[in-house]
């Protein structure tokens, strides 16, 4: 990735060291102009133990880069404004932002602006500052609080008692069009999201937060974290296991019930699962679960059957073809409903290759099931 003078390469384990040595010695001859190793920085990627291990040998796995600085493992890496792997959300940097809103507060109040001017100060002045750094490394709770607030409340005025949920609305509707910094911030990162899972899913960034997922989420309370399964609809994540502007993204996602890491069934895994899975039947011990039982016995034993239903003989047919009706309008689950214009619900992942049915009876059957509904 190239910006201006900046260089940042992002390498793998089949990449070749040297081969990147060669590729920038052979680039400053001809460019004319020689790469500033000692400025280099290396952050290296993946469980705690191998970064530690990087550092402590000043290497990369076994290559070097002569002069290049291996940070250690806690140390973020300053790329175009952004902090990579800052674990306090680059809190200095969030603290100089705060005293300069307050500055610029103190200063206007001083001279005093009308309600849009104020408006307009805040976008140009104040949220303007956020935006990139927010976007990028997130913000400490404490500080989204305390800046948003000084914000607000100048927008809003020393004598104005309104909702600043009504400044935040278009100015056609009455408002300000100035949304508040949590506003802004949650939308920041539900784009995250949204960049997360469109596109490429080969970009390095994505690969990295995929597995910062996996590893902080399990199947089950009492589960082992990074040992999900895809099949379940339900799984639990601990946002403290994740890195951090992940972790911020999620705890956002969560507010809209949305779930990146549960999963929806194929077509072929709803049709075909097992009639006694099926929502509406009865549980055990009920006076309809004999209906259950005879629509085995005529061959009935998967939801697909309810809507293509194999030849029936012998006895009781009636009885067997009302039970399949009562099934089919007894709940409001159906496996021929839409999941949504891509094929999903808008909360969950579609795995087309899902096509057995026996790993992911909990999808039908849990309470929570966003399947059932």
């Amino acid at each position: 990735m190239l910006y201006a003078d900046d260089i940042n390469l992002f390498l793998g384990r089949e990449d070749s060291i040297q081969a990147v040595s060669d590729c920038l010695a052979s680039t400053s001859e001809v460019i004319g102009s020689k790469f500033n190793m000692d400025k280099t920085d290396v952050k290296p990627v993946g469980p705690h133990d191998f970064q530690l291990a990087c550092y402590t040998r000043q290497d990369m796995g076994g290559p070097t880069i002569p002069g290049a600085h291996i940070l250690p493992p806690a140390d973020p890496l300053h790329i175009l404004g952004v902090w990579v792997g800052s674990r306090d959300f680059t809190t200095d940097r969030w603290t100089q932002i705060d005293k300069h809103v307050k500055k610029i507060i103190s200063q206007w109040r001083a001279i005093g602006a009308s309600a849009r001017n104020r408006s307009l100060l805040a976008k140009a002045l104040m949220l303007s500052r956020c935006h990139f750094l927010m976007d990028g490394n997130g913000i400490p709770p404490s500080l989204l609080s305390r800046i948003g607030n000084r914000i607000m409340n100048f927008v809003r005025g020393k004598f104005s008692a309104m909702a600043y949920t009504t400044l935040e609305t278009p100015l056609a509707e009455g408002g300000l069009n100035v949304l508040s910094l949590t506003t802004r911030k949650m939308a920041a990162d539900l784009k995250f999201l949204s960049d997360l899972i469109t596109g490429d899913q080969q970009v390095p960034w994505k690969q990295w937060t995929w597995m910062d997922l996996k590893m902080a989420s399990a199947s089950s309370r009492a589960g082992t974290y990074g040992g999900l399964n895809p099949f379940l609809q339900q799984a639990y994540t601990m946002p403290s296991l994740l890195q951090g502007r992940v972790s911020q993204a999620f705890i956002t996602a969560r507010k809209f019930r949305l779930d990146l890491v549960c999963a929806a069934p194929s077509s072929a895994a709803r049709m075909g699962v097992p009639i006694f899975n099926h929502p509406a039947v009865p549980r055990p011990g009920s006076q309809r679960v004999q209906k259950i039982l005879n629509l085995w016995k005529h061959g009935v034993s998967k939801v697909v059957h309810l809507y293509a239903p194999p030849p029936l003989r012998g006895t009781g047919l009636k009885k067997t073809v009302t039970a399949m009706k009562e099934l089919v309008h007894a709940s409001s689950w159906s496996p021929l409903r839409s999941l949504g214009a891509s094929g999903a619900h808008p909360s969950v992942n579609i795995w087309p290759s899902m096509n057995s049915p026996l790993g992911c009876i909990r999808i039908f059957t849990a309470p929570k099931s966003l399947i059932v509904g």
